[in-house]
């Protein structure tokens, strides 16, 4: 198993989305945030646990062209 420092769980996540929608899912214990466009869903899951402390039960990965 490959040991990363947190700082490349940094590079994973970028940051929150802090929008209207993603606050109603909040609500629902839903949680969006901006991500590595070459991350997959077990890297975000484990950057996830390593940043907040808490395991993700699922991981939803979409992909956004750019306005």
């Amino acid at each position: 198993m490959i040991k990363h420092s947190s700082e490349f769980f940094y590079d994973i996540i970028l940051s929150p989305v802090i929008t209207e929608k993603a606050t109603l899912a909040n609500e629902s214990n839903k949680y969006l945030f901006k991500v590595k466009d070459t991350a997959t869903k077990s890297q975000v899951s484990k950057a996830i646990k390593a940043i907040f402390e808490v395991d993700a039960e699922k991981v939803n990965i979409l992909n956004r062209k750019p306005k």
